[in-house]
């Protein structure tokens, strides 16, 4: 996880705000089954998700309207943070 320090640093070289072009190395390994997952998606009715930071838990929405009622659920709980499945 990037943190704020590192963000700061200057010199560092993987902060790519600061530094155009690519990193000088790899800045993650993705596990086989990551990349499964990415060539074969789980077959779902999901499209949209909301995180809700207190609870540590994350409600899945078939439709836009659904998943704003849950967005209103979870922001009422302190969530974190939402978006669509893409």
């Amino acid at each position: 996880m990037l943190t704020r320090r590192q963000l700061d640093d200057p010199a560092n070289p993987y902060n790519t705000y600061r530094h155009p072009g690519l990193p000088p190395g790899p800045i993650s390994a993705p596990g086989s089954a990551a990349l499964e997952a990415a060539l074969r998606p789980a077959r779902v009715p999901h499209f949209y998700f909301v995180a809700c930071g207190k609870e540590r838990r994350h409600a899945f929405s078939a439709t836009y309207e659904e998943h704003r009622r849950a967005v209103e659920r979870c922001r009422g709980q302190g969530g974190a943070g939402w978006g669509p499945v893409l």
